[in-house]
């Protein structure tokens, strides 16, 4: 089975500000993406300094999402492109509860050089190296630890980025994916 890729000329890193600490990404009327963006902003922003701000985006804003917004939680739905939520954003959360296939959010975050934090299902189908190219935490206790960690240590927050980055153009790139179509095709 070929996984899915990512588009590095559309998802690439840029040095744009960044006014917000997390980001969640996705449609907004998913239930397992309603589900995690409430369990981010509900069970885990809590743990953290009232400071920190966390970006839900995403199209299909459903009445339960809405009614997370608050002072320090941000609800976009409009946006030229979603790299920008990636652009404006230092961590991408992806506390999914079910494995529900590859996270599209997760390589994208990646790409961009958007360190990681997410639950053991969420990397389940990606692979990545936890603690090397991705931060996984199964419970909010954990997503701060790692969150605190990213946002206070910039030698760890680069490198993971960095490794994270390097992890998804040797694996997902839709170069690669594409070349192991060829063989797969030339085989049969």
């Amino acid at each position: 089975m070929l996984p899915n890729g990512v588009d590095f000329e559309t998802f690439y890193s840029n040095n744009d500000t960044k006014e917000y600490d997390l980001l969640f990404s996705g449609h907004m009327s998913y239930i397992p993406n309603i589900s995690a963006a409430k369990y981010a902003a509900t069970c885990i922003l809590p743990k953290l300094p009232s400071t920190l701000k966390l970006l839900i985006a995403g199209i299909g804003v459903t009445n339960e999402i809405a009614k997370l917004e608050k002072d320090n939680v941000i609800i976009q739905e409009d946006f030229v492109h979603i790299r920008e939520a990636f652009w404006k954003s230092k961590i991408l959360l992806a506390p999914m509860n079910i494995s529900i296939g590859l996270q599209n959010k997760i390589l994208q975050a990646m790409a961009m050089k958007v360190p990681v934090v997410c639950t053991p299902q969420a990397n389940e189908s990606i692979n990545a190296e936890a603690g090397t190219e991705i931060v996984v935490a199964s419970n909010p206790e954990e997503f701060k630890e790692a969150i605190e960690r990213l946002l206070t240590d910039q030698e760890y927050y680069h490198e993971l980025s960095n490794k994270a980055h390097s992890f998804v153009m040797a694996n997902y790139d839709w170069k690669v994916v594409n070349g192991h179509l060829a063989k797969h095709l030339q085989r049969n």
